[in-house]
């Protein structure tokens, strides 16, 4: 049976167990091998002057490679070596003279160095999928080819000896089977113990778990009376009982964080602050209040005490706020609703939503209150007025509310009240009712009353005051020469059967004209007309009568009235008094009857400054 080289391929002499080209010895794996395939059937040595060219054909995956005698050339390589220098020294001058690469330049290795995974060249595969072929055609046997690395010695061989043959492996790139190391003892132990700390610590929560499941189920449950009783057992267990303390505070701030993250709007528009009661019952039950028994209150400790007064104060501000829901959208109660909302904390969800709403209610709490001062002071009562404008702003001061914005709002209000009272004073006076005009005015300047367009205006509207001559507090003086009656400020019937007011009536019982009574007014200069109506009183309607009077200013006669006489008709009079200081009225009548007296009645007597046009 024919045997190669594993190192160069070639084939073996049958006496020898050395290669002769390569000095490689047969049967000894080397760390990369190369399997060739020589078709020339050599014996032992090259025919003379034949020479070979080495070619890497084939697959090239897995290193595998073929090579061909190609005929008469030798191409040498760089990458091949000579043979091991020992052996010449063990085999004989033969061995060494076929490993001598200078002896024999044919015995140089003639493959070249593949390519692959260790970074060198790869040869092309033969075309035509002819894998293992030689020059001449023929078809070689299979074998593989391994990569030459660089710690591998091509030369390398055994002295002292014949290798034994061995089959080469069918993957001749398996990795070699690694050696299993031991475990060392420290590395158990330490195993050991950490698998029984685990089933200590699993032992522990179990059993931390069951003892304290009483109260667990009582808190789950929502038990009031349960979790009181359990806790009362506790009694002088200390662990125990700071395992329940532990359990309850986890409950309670559950409950805190639920009650807080919950709306209760919409409930409190229907059932105001039972809101907050029902949504405990439904979740919690008895824990955090019972009517008919006991609640967690009663399994409150000292640790715990904290925050369960944390709990009960949030409450209690829910509370405040769905009252302050349900009475400002269910019953407009503004008053009420804004001293709910001014009792929310702060660490309560829905402060953000009570402030919101507080400026809403104060909108509509000032709104009512304007409404009811509005309607006082139409009834003349302003002062009534200003009493409720000031107790408004009280009470919101007193909610805590800012005082500094209800004031402002109040301070507007009471610029656009007193505005709108200016703007009637207007009015009134362009109507000529100055007295309306004046009224008005004065309402806005006790609204303001630092207010100086205000005070101007009072003063101008001041001097168009009507004076009143039948008034007998503004008569400066009287002389009575011959009346035998005089009455100011009366009303009486005319002749024609008309109610006259403000009556200046004067009677006589003589027969001859006489003047009977003099007037005296102060004008002062501050008016320009006297208006006013005579006429005949209907007592004496049938007296055959002549009756007038006669006016003058600073002692010149401004006017002279009508004559009035039986069957005449009310007259109206009229005349100038512009700069006038002093006004005297003197009054004349006669009668031509020695059985009725004559009368003569003067209505709405008036001294008026004329109104711009």
């Amino acid at each position: 049976m024919k045997r190669f080289c594993k190192t160069c391929g070639a084939e073996l002499s049958e006496t020898s167990n050395i290669c002769s080209i390569c000095g490689s010895v047969y049967g000894v794996r080397q760390v990369n091998e190369t399997t060739v395939l020589n078709q020339n059937k050599m014996s032992g040595v090259l025919s003379a002057g034949q020479e070979t060219t080495a070619l890497n054909h084939g697959n090239v995956q897995g290193g595998n490679s073929a090579v061909l005698n190609q005929g008469n050339r030798v191409q040498p390589h760089a990458g091949i070596t000579a043979p091991h220098p020992l052996a010449k020294d063990q085999f004989g001058a033969q061995n060494a003279q076929r490993s001598n690469p200078a002896q024999n330049r044919h015995l140089q290795n003639p493959y070249p160095i593949q390519q692959g995974a260790w970074g060198k060249n790869i040869s092309q595969a033969q075309p035509n999928g002819q894998r293992f072929v030689s020059a001449d055609g023929r078809q070689m046997p299979p074998y593989a080819n391994r990569q030459n690395r660089a710690d591998h010695d091509p030369n390398r061989f055994v002295p002292g000896g014949m290798a034994q043959p061995q089959k080469v492996p069918n993957d001749l790139y398996s990795l070699p089977k690694q050696k299993k190391l031991p475990i060392p003892l420290g590395a158990i132990i330490g195993i050991a113990v950490g698998v029984l700390a685990l089933l200590i610590t699993a032992v522990i929560l179990i059993v931390n778990y069951m003892s304290v499941q009483p109260m667990r189920e009582a808190l789950e449950t929502g038990n009031g009376d349960l979790a009181s009783m359990v806790y009362y057992e506790a009694y002088g267990k200390e662990s125990k009982i700071k395992k329940y303390d532990r359990l309850i505070k986890d409950k309670i701030n559950e409950i805190s964080n639920s009650v807080n993250s919950y709306s209760f709007d919409q409930q409190a528009v229907q059932s105001g602050g039972d809101a907050v009661d029902e949504y405990l019952q439904n979740e919690y039950g008895t824990l955090v209040w019972n009517p008919d028994g006991e609640c967690l209150e009663e399994c409150i400790s000292a640790s715990n005490w904290e925050a369960w007064t944390d709990l009960n104060t949030l409450l209690v501000s829910k509370t405040y706020y769905c009252s302050g829901v349900y009475e400002y959208k269910t019953e407009s109660d503004y008053e009420s609703a804004i001293a709910d909302f001014s009792n929310v904390i702060a660490d309560d969800s829905g402060y953000d939503n009570a402030l919101t709403m507080i400026g809403e209610c104060v909108d509509g709490y000032i709104d009512a209150t304007l409404a009811a001062v509005d309607e006082s002071i139409a009834n003349g009562d302003i002062s009534g007025g200003m009493e409720l404008l000031n107790s408004a702003k009280t009470y919101l001061d007193s909610c805590g509310v800012d005082s500094t914005e209800i004031q402002q709002k109040i301070d507007e209000t009471l610029v656009t009240y007193a505005d709108s009272y200016a703007q009637k004073a207007e009015a009134s006076f362009k109507e000529h009712d100055v007295n309306g005009a004046i009224g008005n005015i004065e309402v806005a300047m006790q609204l303001q009353p630092d207010n100086a367009d205000y005070k101007t205006k009072y003063d101008t509207y001041q001097q168009y005051l009507p004076f009143y001559l039948y008034d007998e507090d503004n008569v400066l003086a009287v002389e009575d020469i011959d009346a035998n009656w005089i009455h100011f400020d009366t009303h009486s019937i005319s002749n024609d059967n008309k109610e006259m007011l403000h009556v200046i009536a004067l009677g006589h019982n003589s027969y001859e004209t006489t003047n009977i009574y003099n007037i005296q007014y102060n004008l002062g200069g501050k008016y320009d007309t006297v208006t006013g109506t005579i006429f005949i009183a209907d007592t004496y309607k049938s007296t055959i009568q002549t009756s007038y009077f006669e006016a003058y200013g600073d002692g010149k006669l401004l006017y002279t009235s009508p004559k009035m006489e039986k069957g005449m008709l009310p007259q109206d009079i009229w005349f100038h008094v512009t700069d006038i200081q002093n006004l005297e009225i003197k009054f004349y009548t006669r009668t031509d009857s020695t059985l009725w007296s004559s009368e003569i009645g003067v209505s709405n007597l008036t001294a008026q400054k004329d109104f711009p046009a």
